[in-house]
């Protein structure tokens, strides 16, 4: 398990959250899904190793990698940041040996949203591994959330040579002025309609979001707690999972 003796120390961390309160019958949310990149494994050679199951037990060998845009009467929140703009538009292999690109960037689609990246208020993030931090410079003035238990894991000695954490990509964000380390439970907005729950397991600090939609009811955003489908069906673990143990309780 991570020992997280060495905590990162970051001004203004988050206590856990209160009990959230009954959700307000009059509040006005929308939830916009996002294209932050595409990744095609059906040539990967890696891929049962890294899932545990073939590419002819899965539909597809392939991901979309999505990011979120929560609109609320008090802000706007994005999750996730996917792949950076700069990704080709075209298929490229890339250094893992994954075919992947970004027709549609991220910035763009939030100007047709009507939020442009500068307007964002809050970017909140599922865990820090590179391909959910693509376009995190964007949103250096809002408010960063994201749990404590994920920053030590980012930077503690154990992933210091894990090629999904990308330091490079992950030291910035500790000198952001909005950044909250989270210490559990959060209720984004304060009125229990966009609440953030630690889910570890594919990393100590990911978490998942869980959104109350006026007409569609609870709709979880789970980041890498799962990838595919054919994962539950199958009862496999994916051996990537920085603890299979709790990502099966997660």
């Amino acid at each position: 398990e991570h020992n997280t003796s060495s905590s990162v120390n970051v001004p203004g961390t988050a206590s856990p959250a209160e009990p959230a309160p009954m959700l307000a019958a009059g509040i006005n949310l929308r939830l916009y899904v996002i294209d932050c990149g595409y990744m095609d494994m059906r040539e990967w050679t890696d891929f049962e190793t890294f899932y545990g199951m073939r590419k002819d037990q899965v539909e597809l060998a392939a991901q979309a990698n999505p990011c979120f845009l929560v609109v609320h009467d008090k802000g706007a929140l994005v999750w996730d940041a996917g792949f950076s703009d700069s990704t080709s538009a075209t298929p490229i292999i890339d250094e893992h040996g994954v075919t992947v690109k970004m027709p549609n960037k991220l910035k763009a689609q939030l100007q047709d949203a009507g939020h442009p990246v500068e307007t964002i208020d809050v970017f909140a993030i599922s865990h820090l591994h590179f391909d959910h931090l693509g376009n995190l410079p964007y949103f250096s003035n809002a408010k960063i959330l994201v749990q404590q238990s994920e920053i030590d894991a980012a930077f503690s000695e154990r992933n210091r040579n894990n090629p999904a954490y990308k330091r490079e990509y992950i030291t910035p964000l500790l000198e952001f002025p909005g950044l909250l380390p989270l210490q559990g439970d959060y209720d984004v907005f304060g009125d229990g309609s966009v609440l953030l729950i630690p889910a570890p397991g594919h990393t100590p600090g990911s978490q998942i979001m869980l959104i109350s939609l006026k007409e569609y009811g609870p709709v979880l955003i789970s980041g890498d707690a799962l990838h595919f489908s054919e994962e539950l069906k199958l009862r496999v673990t994916p051996m990537f999972h920085e603890s299979p143990e709790q990502a099966n309780k997660t």
